[in-house]
């Protein structure tokens, strides 16, 4: 098992996902925590199995280390340093990506 790295986030990340849940929880709010829960777990399941997602293909020039995961329509993009996990984009599935 490779070491679990230490997950950080951006800041336009983390406001992205501040606003992703809290229009979900205007909408409901169990499934609004069931949702935020659930992407945190599996941001922690990141930082330990780090080859396990898929290179992110809307990154330009990426050379491997932005990679992404989806959750419940919920794209979360991230890149890999050699002591971190760096949350750097989430965005409903539904917008249009853009690349960065």
């Amino acid at each position: 098992m490779e070491t679990a790295k230490t997950v950080k986030w951006s800041t336009l990340a983390f406001t992205q996902f501040q606003k992703i849940y809290y229009f979900l929880l205007g909408e409901n709010q169990r499934y609004a925590e069931k949702v935020r829960l659930e992407v945190l777990e599996k941001i922690n399941q990141v930082a330990l199995y780090l080859g396990h997602f898929s290179i992110e293909k809307y990154k330009t020039d990426n050379d491997g280390s932005y990679r992404y995961f989806e959750l419940r329509h919920i794209r979360i993009s991230y890149k890999v340093t050699a002591t971190e996990v760096w949350i750097v984009r989430v965005r409903h599935t539904k917008m249009k990506p853009e690349n960065f």
